[in-house]
């Protein structure tokens, strides 16, 4: 069953490769609502077959109290151009502000060095 979006962003800055080359790796971030739970899903896109590291880190406040969650992992784009590198569950039970990061580490060739950015959705 899908669940509708609550929130969504995508992030194409991120790993290009030559100057006439797009974009080669970028993030997105959905939290989808459901009851009892939020699922925030972390996204990677990009060329079929780069590969790197991922961090989905998911934050959320009611009132006074925070709770925080990380996950992380290695990943390589599949050949649909894309992949789900990690998924999160966050109480839905309580108004609360959440936030999600989901940094992406990989290499846009086998000549350039290893480059980081983070993808941020707050809702």
């Amino acid at each position: 069953m899908m669940l509708p979006i609550l929130h969504s962003i995508t992030v194409v800055a991120g790993l290009t490769g030559s100057a006439q080359a797009g974009p080669v790796l970028s993030c997105e971030i959905s939290v989808l609502s459901g009851t009892p739970l939020y699922e925030v899903v972390g996204i990677a896109e990009g060329t079929p077959g780069i590969t790197g590291r991922y961090t989905l880190s998911v934050r959320k406040t009611v009132g006074g109290n925070i709770s925080v969650s990380q996950q992380g992992g290695r990943f390589t784009i599949e050949s649909s151009g894309r992949v789900v590198v990690s998924r999160s569950f966050v109480s839905a039970n309580e108004r609360g502000d959440i936030q999600a990061s989901l940094v992406l580490t990989g290499m846009p060739s086998a000549s350039d060095g290893e480059k980081s950015f983070d993808c941020f959705a707050e809702g």
